[in-house]
Parts: C-alpha cells; sequence; structure tokens
C-alpha cells in the first residue's frame, strides 16, 4: 500500500509518502495560515523524488 499524507491542521503543514512499513519521504515547513501556496509544489517534489505517480497511489489521507 502507498499512501500520500497531508497535515494541514496546524501552522506547520507536512506531506508524507509511505509504504505499509516505512517512511519514503516527508517535507514539513512553517506555512502560518497559507498552507494552499505551496502545498502542490511539495506534492509534485516528493513524488516526482521516488517518481511516484498520482496513479501508483493507494490512498490519500488528509488532517
Amino acid at each position: 500500500m502507498l499512501l500520500l499524507a497531508l497535515d494541514t491542521s496546524t501552522r506547520y503543514a507536512s506531506v508524507a509518502l509511505c509504504s505499509e512499513n516505512e517512511l519514503l519521504s516527508e517535507y514539513t515547513w512553517f506555512s502560518e495560515n497559507n498552507h494552499s501556496v505551496d502545498l502542490l509544489d511539495r506534492i509534485q517534489r516528493i513524488m516526482a523524488q521516488r517518481q511516484i505517480s498520482l496513479q501508483q497511489l493507494d490512498a490519500i489521507g488528509w488532517r
């Protein structure tokens, strides 16, 4: 299972890519109230870094 996890519930934002047993990649940054400004760029970056397409994801989780 391949999961893209997004957390925008605080002033910090996080994007993580993980399998069932392993954290593959993760970005966390201070975004204050501007989560949407950097979110798509970080998602694209994390996916490109691991050479994974959106079609390969089994789930997306958002908090």
